[in-house]
């Protein structure tokens, strides 16, 4: 099959035989050669961006499920299917819920696609999990972004006025440093 796959890869019906028989065999680094393999002849084939989306989010490469879902969304709102862009970002929010980068990525992409509520909010959940891990700078610039976009958002100045009103965690003593370390 692998053979058949080389000799011609534009044959649909050859790689989906091929990388069926990958992912059964428990090949998943070869079916994601073959994928990005496709994605190179044809970066539009959105049902192989999906399928490779899904695979990274199954091996828990958060990294490369984000970048895919961002490239999947984003093609599927260049195609009037705002709603498919939005669900790529649900799948992937549903499998990490708690990672800031794929609430980061998820805002960013409802802001290009013109849908501030959602951004909104998103821009707030990043802001909230970004401030938890000790970057309020970062939360803040969210947080503003949030506004921008949807202006009079009362649940970003909310955690906004919660962030300024906090103290600022003490650095833990020279002792808990090395040991983190």
């Amino acid at each position: 099959l692998k053979r058949i796959f080389e000799a011609d890869p534009a044959n649909e019906e050859v790689a989906d035989l091929y990388l069926e028989a990958l992912t059964s065999a428990g090949r998943e680094q070869d079916a994601l050669e073959v994928y990005q393999k496709i994605l190179a002849a044809d970066p539009a084939k959105l049902d192989i961006r999906d399928k490779l989306f899904r695979l990274a989010l199954g091996q828990k490469r958060f990294d490369a499920a984000i970048a895919e879902a961002a490239a999947l969304a984003d093609a599927k709102r260049e195609q009037m299917e705002l709603d498919g862009g939005i669900e790529v970002f649900t799948v992937l929010i549903e499998a990490a819920p708690e990672l800031p980068e794929a609430r980061l990525a998820f805002a960013q992409f409802c802001s290009r696609a013109g849908r501030a509520e959602e951004g909104a909010r998103e821009f707030v959940r990043y802001a909230q999990l970004i401030a938890a891990s000790g970057d309020r700078d970062e939360a803040r610039k969210a947080l503003k972004q949030a506004q921008k976009l949807w202006p009079g958002h009362e649940e970003a100045q909310q955690v906004l006025d919660q962030l300024e009103s906090a103290p600022v965690p003490s650095p833990p003593p020279p002792q808990e440093e090395a040991e983190a370390a």
